[in-house]
């Protein structure tokens, strides 16, 4: 499978790449908020994402590497189905 990296993200016509690896909350947090500032105005925003993520109830999170999860979820869906 082809790597999408800055470089080639560049060449395929995009202005701006924002590239970050392996990030912790703060930093993750960080990382959204600088791409929120820089995509305001445009006409096309891409987040490629290639790391953990969670569905809840519908919704999807991105989860940072060292998250902290406060809840099994794989034992609430159980409870839920009982």
């Amino acid at each position: 499978m082809p790597r999408v990296s800055p470089s080639s993200s560049a060449t395929a016509g995009f202005d701006t790449v924002i590239s970050r690896t392996d990030l912790v909350v703060v930093d993750f947090k960080r990382t959204v908020c600088e791409f929120l500032q820089t995509a305001e105005g445009a006409d096309i925003a891409v987040v490629y994402y290639a790391g953990r993520g969670i569905e809840i109830g519908g919704t999807n999170y991105l989860v940072p590497i060292d998250a902290k999860l406060s809840l099994d979820y794989r034992e609430r869906g159980r409870r839920d189905r009982d």
